[in-house]
């Protein structure tokens, strides 16, 4: 059953207005704050909610708490503020609204993958906040969305900021057009093995600009951004791509602009590894100094689940006929359990079947540097010395260049190590690399 309702299109705004009717698979609305992204999703489900024959909508937000206080409570807002409450049912146990007509709304949050993929059928998903979702977030969401009732339209409203360069983002990589500030329409193809399969999406980007009914006094609030944070400014006033502020860097010194750029390794110039074993995967970086003194970062490379054998296999598939010298971790000297006989990892490296290195070639310390001389050592070379990493192959190290916090105790914010942005274990490369070869910069 559906209701009947005459939907004045004068509550659309304009940015807004060819959405209508969208098709499109999936319907991504950001940009700046204030642009009435979240309150035009939630007009647009409202009126499929009451006019479909089927309609089940998931609300989606990265957390499930977040969900009451946003979306849901957006949707009431809406539907009071229409005189449409007699149409509906807000429960808070479970968190869901229904509608007279049989449709709903069921609330999920991705901190519970498991409770998504119970939601039987959904027509429809809107996650807010999308920019919190991981890659294997939405995959997990979008795989589970599935229906014998028609295609899933899903919708994604958010904020342009990440913790990574936008480039790198998943979401900019499977949709293009968010690398452009303006409101388009673009397709994917997909190959299978006997066709193709063509998923459409829509990109509207907004700001308050677009919100004649935004204050005057919220838009001096994010004007004023301008000179209080001109980050937040970038992202939540001018609606452009950021990444969220690191307020204590680890690696201060570094600059996108002074050390980012291509490089090319030379075979003729001696191979510097340095090597981290804290973790699985490991993660070893590959650095040749010239020009007396110059830093080429070449490359950091981690391979799952994997040991050193596995990465010297790497290296010298990667890098043939080269002259190694090896750096780094010192625990690298003890025994591994990854071994019947528990011989450490640089022995391992110097067995003819992996690399075959000399013991001339490993300068690694007897223990690990302090870290708060170290991050010091680290910055002075970013600062004094010419150092130029490559954006595609160092891209693990730039990471942690531009993410990776210092504590008040001076020490790597290494305590959730989960989360990438505080593993650390790339910049750790770069640690050991400098301890060895520009510790005479503390002098």
């Amino acid at each position: 059953m559906t209701v009947e309702i005459e939907f004045d299109s004068e509550l659309t705004l304009p940015c807004y207005r060819h959405l209508r009717n969208s098709t499109a698979d999936t319907n991504l609305l950001w940009g700046g704050r204030d642009g009435a992204k979240t309150r035009e999703v939630a007009q647009e489900m409202i009126v499929k909610c009451l006019s479909l024959d089927y309609f089940t909508c998931l609300l989606v937000r990265k957390t499930f708490a977040s969900i009451k206080d946003s979306q849901w409570a957006v949707i009431k807002e809406v539907v009071e503020e229409w005189g449409l409450s007699q149409f509906f049912i807000f429960k808070v146990s479970p968190l869901e609204i229904q509608c007279v007509n049989g449709n709903k709304f069921i609330c999920r949050g991705m901190d519970d993958p498991a409770k998504v993929k119970s939601v039987n059928n959904p027509s429809h998903c809107w996650v807010e906040e999308a920019n919190l979702l991981t890659q294997e977030d939405y995959d997990t969401l979008s795989t589970t969305l599935r229906t014998n009732k028609g295609r899933v339209q899903e919708w994604l409203s958010f904020n342009p900021e990440t913790e990574e360069h936008y480039e790198d983002f998943w979401m900019v990589k499977k949709w293009p057009l968010l690398k452009e500030y303006r409101t388009d329409s673009d397709i994917i193809e997909i190959k299978l093995k006997d066709s193709t399969i063509t998923l459409s999406y829509t990109s509207t980007w907004t700001t308050y600009h677009d919100n004649p009914y935004c204050s005057s006094e919220r838009r001096a609030k994010l004007e004023n951004l301008a000179a209080t944070n001109p980050f937040h400014y970038d992202v939540f006033t001018m609606g452009k791509w950021g990444r969220r502020a690191n307020d204590s860097p680890a690696a201060f010194a570094f600059n996108r602009e002074k050390h980012i750029g291509p490089t090319k390794w030379n075979p003729q110039e001696v191979t510097i590894v340095s090597c981290d074993f804290n973790r699985n995967p490991m993660t070893w970086s590959v650095f040749q100094v010239i020009n007396n003194g110059e830093v080429v970062g070449i490359e950091t490379f981690k391979i799952p689940n994997s040991g050193t054998p596995a990465m010297c296999q790497y290296l010298k598939s990667n890098y043939p006929n080269a002259l190694f010298m090896i750096t780094g971790d010192s625990s690298g000297n003890n025994g591994t359990t990854l071994t019947n006989d528990h011989v450490s990892n640089y022995t391992l490296m110097r067995k003819p079947e992996h690399l075959g290195l000399g013991n001339g070639q490993f300068r690694v310390p007897k223990s690990n540097p302090k870290v708060k001389d170290n991050l010091t050592l680290m910055n002075m070379v970013l600062s004094q010395v010419k150092c130029t990493f490559d954006p595609v192959r160092c891209k693990h190290l730039i990471y942690d260049f531009e993410n990776v916090r210092v504590l008040p105790t001076g020490d790597l914010d290494k305590s959730d190590r989960q989360n990438a942005m505080k593993q650390a274990d790339a910049l750790d490369t770069w640690r050991y690399f400098c301890n060895t070869y520009f510790r005479h910069l503390l002098k």
